[in-house]
């Protein structure tokens, strides 16, 4: 009886040392294009990433181009949840500076509005850049989050 107490004893301590261990792993928040992120219940994915040409009457000005990133939002939850890519979704470069929203061209779908559970939400953002930026990294953080922002790795 008392070897059965001690390996039940054994077992136990060996599963809460496995379950700290687990808990220390850092929480990934680096993601490259075709990775799927989660928080808070939503997986994002990074799909891909395209320059926009524009038309015959909204063009990128001398010097810069339109870049549309596409991303996929998964709800996971059993509640709705409201996307504000507008607002979450940010594009810096290699030196932390803050691309400008592109509003126009053709981008294909939009990124803000509730997604019921179970339902995913696909569209574009985009952005102006230059072209020669060295690195380009999207982030995103929910609105009144005070989780970190997970980065999509775009350039």
């Amino acid at each position: 009886m008392k070897r059965i107490l001690l390996a039940l004893l054994v077992l136990i301590l060996m599963s809460a040392c496995a379950s700290e261990e687990r808990e220390k792993e850092p929480v990934k928040t680096e993601f490259k294009v075709g990775e799927t992120a989660v928080i808070d219940d939503i997986k994002i994915t990074l799909n891909s990433m395209r320059t926009v040409k524009g038309d015959e009457f909204l063009k990128p000005e001398e010097g810069t181009e339109w870049l549309a990133l596409d991303f996929t939002f998964e709800n996971t939850s059993d509640e709705s949840v409201y996307i504000a890519g507008i607002m979450d979704i940010t594009l810096k470069d290699d030196e932390g500076r803050e691309k400008e929203v592109n509003i126009w061209g053709d981008n294909d779908g939009n990124l803000d509005g509730d997604i019921l559970p179970g339902e995913k939400m696909r569209g574009e953002k985009g952005f102006v850049v230059t072209g020669d930026e060295k690195a380009l990294n999207a982030y995103y953080k929910p609105s009144f989050s005070s989780k970190d922002p997970l980065k999509f790795i775009v350039k």
